[in-house]
């Protein structure tokens, strides 16, 4: 330890300490997982002191490994119901269209680091052996660059692990340590640390922990990366507006201590810390670890693999195919059966009838042997090993929670209800595992949530992938400028860092294979509804996977009668109710307007239609008047032209009256 300061001697003593008791901690469980993994690779199937005791005694030992099968079926199963993460918003300063832009984030930070491998490599560890482990880590997007990315990585080796021994919850997040050990070769080691003297740090005596950390023997040496929150001490204070800021402030409502942590990282082997100090940018150790079902031991916990209790019945099974094989190569091969003239002068012949092949094998024939020849009736099996052979492939499946229908084979179902109902039973017992695999996937969402805004925290553009793995990019935390209500208002689009917001995990098949179930629903839909193919027809299409469907679905969208191909697909059934709503309700809108105006010009015209009566009617009370009064004149003697012109020009402005009243 020499080199290291005061402070660092009391870091690396306390590591050595924490790894050690995880070692005892653990050590029932990962010595249950080593024989998991090495019975189902088909290694210790046989005890060892019977193996030896055949081995002498020249009888078979035959190891049928059936286990991988109900492995990969469950695996299978994970692969093609991936757990997804969905973002919500859960304060004022989040929203649902940041939500998804987080989800689209996660979605290429996936893709991008094929994280679907790191799931699979754990989960398939936590089948086999009952835990496997993936990481989080960061990397500089290339080397002419100082933006970083997130990347998704498998621990390939799930023994590597050492958790903090006072955790108690699944997912690991309260822990506040944890190792990634690795061995390395004694030349390696020199090779990454040159400073660093083996000989001298592995060989005095008063090295603290060593002895799970070099082994001279195997010439190989222990590191492991310590990842270790360390808390310090600070003071916030909640404001009258609900606020919460660091520090003590003047005007507070309450105040109260906290402890705020660090996440840190260092590099040790088993005699001190080779690397500097380096800080972690979020509040979660970036390891993630899934587990199967917990069993009580005592006061210890086991985490069960999906085969640890079907070892026996395997081992039995083993045993009786073996036992069959061993009492069939020992009955000698069936002889033939002849007289003696059958045989004579061909007595090697029939001697090696048995050892080679022949087409055809010639007999003397002899009277008192018409048949010629005969081969004897071969030796019978015990049909007890046989149907303790069947009873023993009943108990692992039994005991994994897996049968017939659950892993495609025919079973003793008959209908299509029965066989479901019977694959749902090997699902529902087999669940747990799935299950735990999506508590993992939901803490890996927490850390990705947590440490997006703090690797993401400049002006730039990333890939976003959708459910349906199309592309687009986005900016993140772009300077915008919005005309507000008093002037110019500068802000950032896409903040990264405004917000809270949790994550759930949703477990289901994957987008294509949803596809092609909607494409199946649909066609027996149309099967049943012929008419119904001129309104979903492009729909249809849109859902199948063979080449040029994009295209037929836009051709036949365009054939859709006016203002439904203008629909929006990507609405939500609620979205589409609302606007369905809103349109209806347009709709109505418009009619009640039209009404009103045909009323209203309805009432209008009877209105007009009243006035020029009226006026009609005066118009003709004049004429019958001035009429009479130019009688009256004549009749007495009275000429005068332009009282004649003067009524006539009057008589004819009063009679087109009516006329442009009418207008």
């Amino acid at each position: 330890m020499d080199g290291m300061s005061e402070k660092q001697e009391e870091i690396f003593k306390s590591a050595m300490k924490r790894f050690d008791n995880a070692l005892s901690f653990e050590k029932e469980n990962r010595e249950l997982a080593e024989e998991d993994h090495s019975f189902a690779n088909g290694d210790g199937q046989w005890e060892d002191h019977v193996k030896e005791q055949r081995i002498k005694q020249r009888r078979p030992y035959l190891t049928i490994n059936r286990l991988p099968q109900y492995i990969a079926q469950v695996v299978g199963d994970a692969r093609q119901n991936k757990p997804s993460v969905k973002v919500s918003p859960v304060d004022d300063d989040s929203d649902r269209e940041m939500a998804e832009l987080l989800e689209g984030i996660i979605r290429h930070i996936e893709s991008d680091s094929s994280a679907s491998v790191a799931y699979m490599t754990a989960f398939e560890h936590c089948c086999t052996g009952g835990f496997g482990h993936w990481r989080i880590t960061t990397d500089y997007c290339h080397d002419q660059s100082f933006d970083q990315d997130i990347k998704i990585e498998r621990i390939p080796n799930p023994f590597s692990v050492y958790w903090d021994t006072a955790s108690v919850k699944v997912d690991k997040s309260d822990a506040n340590w944890c190792f990634i050990s690795e061995k390395i070769p004694t030349e390696e080691y020199k090779r990454r640390f040159p400073k660093r003297d083996i000989e001298a740090d592995f060989s005095s005596d008063d090295t603290l922990y060593r002895r799970n950390w070099f082994d001279a023997q195997d010439d190989h040496v222990r590191i492991a990366e310590y990842w270790v929150k360390e808390f310090t001490d600070k003071t916030i204070s909640l404001m009258p507006d609900g606020s919460v800021i660091d520090g003590k402030a003047e005007g507070a409502v309450k105040t109260r201590k906290v402890q705020e942590p660090k996440v840190v990282r260092y590099t040790l082997s088993g005699d001190g810390i080779l690397t500097d100090k380096e800080e972690w940018s979020g509040q979660y150790i970036p390891v993630v670890s899934i587990y199967g079902p917990e069993e009580l031991a005592g006061e210890s916990i086991r985490y069960r693999s999906l085969i640890r209790h079907a070892k026996d019945s395997v081992r039995m099974y083993n045993f009786w195919q073996t036992a069959i094989t061993e009492e069939i190569a020992s009955h000698p091969r069936q002889p033939y059966i002849g007289t003696v003239k059958n045989f004579a002068g061909l007595e090697k012949q029939w001697a090696d009838s048995n050892n080679t092949s022949r087409t055809f094998l010639t007999y003397n024939p002899d009277p008192s042997n018409p048949n010629g020849p005969q081969r004897s009736q071969p030796a019978g099996i015990n049909s007890a090993m046989i149907q303790q052979s069947m009873q023993s492939i009943d108990d692992i499946k039994s005991t994994i929670g897996m049968h017939d229908a659950s892993m495609g084979a025919q079973g003793n179902e008959t209908s299509g209800k029965a066989i479901l109902a019977r694959q749902r039973e090997g699902d529902t017992g087999t669940f747990a595992w799935i299950d735990n695999l999506s508590r993992g996937i939901e803490q890996t969402g927490r850390i990705l949530i947590d440490l997006i805004p703090k690797i993401y925290d400049g002006e730039r553009v990333i890939r976003l992938l959708g459910e349906d793995e199309s592309e687009k990019l986005a900016k993140l935390n772009e300077d915008a400028v919005n005309d507000g209500s008093e002037g110019w208002e500068f802000y950032k689009r896409n903040d990264m860092s405004v917000g809270k917001y949790d994550v759930r995990v949703a477990v289901g098949p994957s987008y294509n294979t949803k596809r092609q179930e909607a494409a199946e629903s649909m066609m027996q839909f149309v099967s049943a509804m012929p008419q119904s193919a001129q309104v979903i027809g492009d729909l249809v299409a849109k859902n199948m996977d063979w080449p040029g469907a994009d295209l037929i679905a836009e051709r036949l969208k365009k054939m859709l009668p006016p203002g439904m191909a203008e629909a929006n697909d990507d609405l939500t059934e609620e979205e589409a109710a609302q606007q369905q709503q809103m349109m209806q309700q347009a709709q109505a809108e418009e009619k009640e307007g039209k009404d009103m105006m045909k009323q209203g010009m309805t009432l209008d015209l009877q209105l007009k239609g009243k006035q020029v009566e009226k006026e009609t009617a005066s118009i003709d009370e004049i004429k019958a008047r001035t009429v009479k009064i130019t009688e009256e004149a004549q009749a007495q003697g009275i000429e005068n032209d332009a009282t004649e012109s003067g009524i006539s020009e009057v008589i004819e402005s009063l009679a087109a009256m009516p006329q442009e009243a009418s207008k």
